[in-house]
């Protein structure tokens, strides 16, 4: 029961770091690393590997 109440009172709560309304800081900057440095390595190995033959695509 304090499973599905839990599961219910989630989406509502507010992280004690941010400002209702507002986007907490730490999650703008986990944004900006994950589109800026992880992507790009992400693609670069991606078309790396599929010139290597490793996989069939």
């Amino acid at each position: 029961m304090s499973a599905i109440v839990h599961a219910q009172a989630s989406p509502g709560v507010i992280m004690p770091t941010e400002r209702p309304g507002r986007t907490a800081t730490w999650a703008k900057v986990l944004a900006a690393f994950v589109l800026l440095v992880l992507m790009p390595l992400v693609i670069f190995f991606v078309v790396s590997f599929r010139g290597s033959g490793a996989f069939p695509w």
